[in-house]
């Protein structure tokens, strides 16, 4: 659009002082006009280990002290978005104070406890409808968004599928 075009302008007649930095989120949306003229950098997201390690070492800094299960939990659901786990962290830390557990993440979040994907397994597994209809009542009554449970219930399955099929993981 006319966006594009005044940046194209801009970018074939750059004044000698100045760098430009594009950062965007939908690269096939950039026109080749653009592209050709720049220096393209994909970014990865980050590794949960690597997330954890981060985000413990920011804990230590603000004398945080949270439990490795809570780190975890927040990592993971960053999906590898450094921001976004320490703009989670000062939420837990915000709603919790100094010291944080695995649960008050769960509870703080309204995330998914993983007690409660293991007991919709367990009930899938023992055609036990009570406990399945229970369990996604206790879902439902925690405030939890079913679209967030049906994602978690779905990685549940992942590790299980993982643990049942790779020796010694």
């Amino acid at each position: 659009g006319d966006g594009f075009n005044a940046l194209l302008k801009t970018l074939e007649e750059p004044p000698p002082h100045v760098m430009f930095i594009f950062a965007t989120t939908e690269p096939l949306k950039v026109p080749e006009t653009i592209l050709s003229r720049t220096q393209r950098f994909d970014f990865r997201r980050v590794s949960v280990d690597n997330l954890i390690g981060h985000l413990k070492n920011i804990a230590q800094h603000e004398n945080l002290t949270i439990e490795d299960g809570a780190l975890t939990v927040l990592a993971r659901k960053a999906e590898g978005g450094v921001r976004d786990a320490l703009s989670l962290l000062d939420q837990i830390a915000a709603f919790c104070g100094e010291h944080i557990t695995e649960a008050d993440v769960v509870k703080s979040l309204r995330l998914v406890d993983r007690q409660a994907l293991a007991d919709f397994v367990d009930g899938i597994a023992a055609s036990d409808r009570t406990k399945t209809l229970t369990v996604i009542r206790q879902v439902i009554e925690a405030g939890i968004d079913p679209a967030d449970f049906v994602s978690e219930l779905l990685e549940y399955f992942r590790i299980l599928m993982i643990l049942r099929s790779t020796p010694g993981a």
